[in-house]
């Protein structure tokens, strides 16, 4: 039996000039040429068909904005901040999907910025919006009693959802959605 030997090594150092004219003919880039890259990235990482598609259309509402292309070096914190004002006021959108949009999109300016195709870590400056916090309503007492006693329990159906409700109740899990 032969034993075969890989080399873990590759032959040449890459030059210091090469990483400067590489360097050079990336700040020539656009918005666009900068997404399509970083689509390919993603896509080499193995994410879910769904994940990509979000992306997409993430990036179709800041395209909407900008109304075209631009090039990487226009690429800056005011223009996300308009992007925000522009989803928040002109859009009408709740900090929830908004705060979505900007989750794609600061990881896509954060690729852009480690491959240094822009130079402003944007994605650092700006977080997600504060949103409301939501108020969940507990069931009284009496609200509880009502429920239970809705029950024909002298049936497996209804024994049955009495057995979950009390679950439900005394481990505190959320089920207003399992009842409707």
């Amino acid at each position: 039996m032969q034993t075969v030997v890989r080399k873990t090594q590759r032959k040449g150092v890459r030059s210091t000039q090469n990483v400067k004219s590489l360097k050079n003919t990336e700040q020539k880039m656009n918005l666009f040429k900068m997404f399509e890259r970083f689509i390919n990235y993603k896509q080499t990482e193995g994410l879910a068909k769904p994940t990509i598609q979000g992306y997409y259309e993430h990036f179709h509402y800041l395209n909407t904005l900008l109304d075209g292309d631009i090039p990487n070096v226009e690429v800056t914190l005011g223009l996300f901040r308009d992007y925000i004002g522009y989803m928040l006021h002109e859009q009408g959108l709740k900090p929830t999907p908004v705060n979505v949009r900007i989750r794609t999109n600061r990881a896509f300016f954060r690729h852009c910025n480690q491959e240094g195709w822009i130079e402003i870590p944007i994605h650092e400056t700006f977080k997600p919006i504060k949103t409301p916090e939501d108020k969940i309503q507990a069931f009284t007492p009496a609200e509880v009693k009502v429920l239970l006693n809705q029950i024909d329990d002298s049936r497996f159906v209804g024994f049955r959802d009495k057995v979950m409700i009390y679950v439900l109740l005394d481990t505190m899990v959320r089920f207003l959605n399992y009842l409707i």
